[in-house]
């Protein structure tokens, strides 16, 4: 969801290096599981409080095409979320924050998932500033 600081000045700054970085909270606290679509949705844990953030129209549009690629990939959101990030230049890993197996094995899932350059445009399109 936050993608342009580590775009536009640590993603360089790694690769000049010869360094990879490590992606934090890579689901916007929750929020690209597509749990949480509007302010009136509360999180179940204060783990995800940070979530509702993102909500508005850019969160919209993300979510929006999240569901589009899931839905072709037969995929759920987070686990195309996570495969969004881990795509990226310079991911080596990413953290995640989960509260039980069932979303484990969700982010899990992240790396039998293939995007094709059209669901990284898509995706990179709907999150961009």
């Amino acid at each position: 969801v936050e993608r342009e600081s580590y775009e536009a000045e640590l993603q360089p700054l790694a690769a000049r290096r010869g360094r990879q970085t490590l992606a934090h909270s890579p689901l916007g606290n929750g929020f690209l599981t597509g749990q949480f679509r509007g302010r009136d949705d509360a999180p179940s844990s204060v783990m995800f409080d940070g979530a509702l953030e993102h909500a508005g129209r850019r969160g919209t549009r993300i979510l929006e095409a999240l569901d589009a690629t899931a839905a072709e990939l037969t995929q759920t959101p987070a686990a195309v979320a996570l495969a969004w990030v881990l795509i990226k230049p310079g991911i080596a890993s990413a953290l995640l924050r989960v509260k039980d197996a069932e979303q484990l094995e969700e982010g899990m899932a992240a790396v039998t998932v293939q995007l094709a350059r059209h669901h990284l445009a898509a995706l990179d399109r709907a999150s961009a500033r």
